[in-house]
């Protein structure tokens, strides 16, 4: 088990990456978890869950974190987007 820093200030909001969402986004893992979840946060706080990218509705920029489960095993991914 290891711990670390809430996403928002893992990242600078700063480094968004553009994306549209009206394209759709995949996400790629080496081995496919049994679950995950998408966090849309604000500077502070989750502000959003989603199961796909594609019930975003948040439009600007965003830290997004993605947790995967894999079994008894749980993953936190986090990158800045800018939502168009």
């Amino acid at each position: 088990m290891a711990d670390h820093a809430p996403p928002n200030e893992i990242v600078n909001i700063e480094q968004a990456v553009s994306v549209n969402l009206n394209t759709p986004l995949k996400l790629v893992f080496e081995k496919e978890p049994t679950t995950y979840e998408i966090r849309v946060w604000n500077k502070y706080n989750v502000i959003a869950t989603y199961s796909t990218f594609e019930e975003i509705k948040e439009k600007g920029k965003y830290v997004v974190e993605i947790v995967g489960t894999w079994g008894k095993s749980t993953a936190t991914y986090v990158v800045v987007l800018d939502i168009q």
